[in-house]
């Protein structure tokens, strides 16, 4: 079955310093008052939307049959301090069709990439998320 994927969506990260803090406290940060966001801040996406879970379901995919995959993030120049504006897109940036020992899975891997109002590049994000079941039908 092929999947149509979705135009790439339009995100923004706001790098507020209550939400660094309330970061920090949820993961356990040994440091919540640091001037800087922690690494897997950008992270934090997933509340504001549009996320890659949306796109999965706009291609037809149950997410409740779907399971995070992996995760990289490349960050560019200093790092994130509360106050940063970051705009981007995110884009679907390709299937994998495997056979695991359940049966067949396909592999969606998202791009995800973030600048600072200046244009420059601030954080790439590369995620796959697995699923389970192949999408429904549109």
């Amino acid at each position: 079955m092929t999947v149509a994927i979705p135009d790439p969506r339009y995100v923004r990260l706001s790098v507020e310093r209550g939400r660094v803090r309330e970061f920090r406290l949820a993961t356990a940060s040994a440091h919540p008052d640091a001037s800087s966001a922690p690494p897997t801040f950008p992270s934090m996406l997933d509340l504001d939307g549009p996320t890659s879970s949306d796109l999965m379901e706009e291609m037809g995919y149950d997410l409740l049959h779907v399971l995070h995959g992996e995760e990289a993030l490349e960050f560019h120049g200093k790092p994130l301090q509360p106050g940063d504006e970051l705009k981007g897109m995110i884009r679907v940036d390709g299937i994998e069709h495997k056979t695991g020992r359940s049966g067949p899975l396909e592999l969606v891997r998202f791009r995800i990439e973030l600048a600072r109002p200046d244009g420059t590049p601030a954080v790439v994000i590369c995620r796959t998320l697995v699923s389970l079941q192949p999408p429904r039908s549109s």
